[in-house]
């Protein structure tokens, strides 16, 4: 199966026709390609809300330990959570990619997150911005950059950098895209869908590839990501 639905989540199983389409997906895997660009070799890596871990693939040359945690107990039943860690472990980088705007308690979840953080270490978050309510089990917030600053620096953490992710014009094209998509599951729209897919979908899919390399406005990106250490 390429693509399946869970309620108004979509999921593309093939990682290259996932990176093509789906742009969110792929402005995150740039950030975490360029900032992997400086990690050393064989770090404990703590990838914190993995899923079914689409960038793992991107650490293997880096991690000598890759620890997936989820606390999804309906479909990854098998995958530890936080409180499952050994309280002495420390990781050199730990991996929050579209987690928080999850939890209800983000900052709480941060309290408890951070003793594991190696002095020396980092946390890379990805957060999205113009996206969808979704679920994952739940969604409760956005961020600016200003909130993600003063949310993150009051709890416990120093920022190195946040950056868009994506760029106005991308996240036009992915509103639009998504819009396709569920006509196509929708049993009296299909042929609306089709018809759009053909029209708008695959003509948008190749124009947002170039939108990806030409700088623009960005106030209004998909997501941002950030860089950060432990206070």
């Amino acid at each position: 199966m390429v693509l399946s639905r869970k309620g108004n989540l979509f999921t593309i199983h093939n990682f290259f026709l996932r990176y093509f389409i789906d742009f969110q997906f792929q402005t995150i895997i740039n950030c975490l390609r360029q900032s992997t660009s400086s990690l050393g070799q064989d770090l404990a890596i703590l990838d914190m809300g993995c899923g079914n871990s689409p960038y793992r693939p991107l650490f293997e040359s880096h991690a000598g330990n890759y620890l997936r945690v989820d606390s999804d107990r309906a479909t990854l039943p098998h995958y530890p959570r936080l409180a499952d860690i050994p309280p002495k472990t420390r990781f050199d980088l730990i991996l929050l990619i579209e987690v928080l705007e999850h939890i209800k308690g983000p900052g709480d979840f941060l309290v408890k997150l951070l003793p594991y953080l190696k002095e020396d270490g980092q946390i890379w978050i990805s957060v999205p911005f113009s996206a969808r309510v979704h679920g994952a089990p739940e969604d409760y917030r956005r961020w600016t950059p200003l909130g993600l600053k003063d949310f993150l620096e009051k709890n416990g953490l120093n920022i190195s950098s946040i950056n868009p992710r994506g760029n106005n014009i991308l996240s036009i094209i992915n509103k639009i895209l998504y819009l396709n998509t569920q006509l196509l599951f929708h049993p009296i729209y299909f042929l609306l869908g089709i018809f759009m897919l053909i029209l708008l979908g695959i003509p948008l899919v190749l124009f947002g590839q170039l939108a990806v390399l030409i700088p623009f406005i960005d106030d209004d990106p998909l997501g941002y990501f950030v860089v950060a250490t432990k206070k």
